[in-house]
């Protein structure tokens, strides 16, 4: 089974801000990463502009796409993003934020 999921970051004022880059995958892939299954870029389907981000699998095992930013102490963030769960038999689709500490470590509870 393949599963193909365009994942829109629509999270402009991070990517203004210095924070994320491409967030809109409008230059494909550049400053993402996976972790498990395949991710390229498409032009359909998107939610605007003329690129998304898909994600492709041969299995469900649970996978990835992600950027590490540096967020600083007592600053507000906004998140948004959008996801397409283009295959019945994914269980769940997430956008989440997981916080983490100074050496890389999830801090506890924190994530979001």
């Amino acid at each position: 089974m393949i599963c193909l999921l365009p994942l829109l970051a629509q999270s402009l004022a991070l990517e203004a801000a210095g924070l994320l880059q491409n967030g809109d995958f409008e230059q494909g892939v550049v400053g993402w990463q996976n972790q498990g299954g395949s991710l390229s870029s498409v032009t359909s389907p998107v939610h605007g502009g003329q690129q998304a981000g898909a994600l492709y699998s041969a299995d469900l095992r649970a996978k990835w796409v992600y950027q590490t930013v540096s967020a600083l102490p007592g600053e507000t963030y906004t998140f948004s993003g959008w996801a397409l769960r283009s295959d019945p038999g994914i269980g769940q689709l997430l956008l989440r934020l997981t916080w983490l500490d100074a050496g890389g470590g999830e801090v506890p509870g924190r994530a979001d």
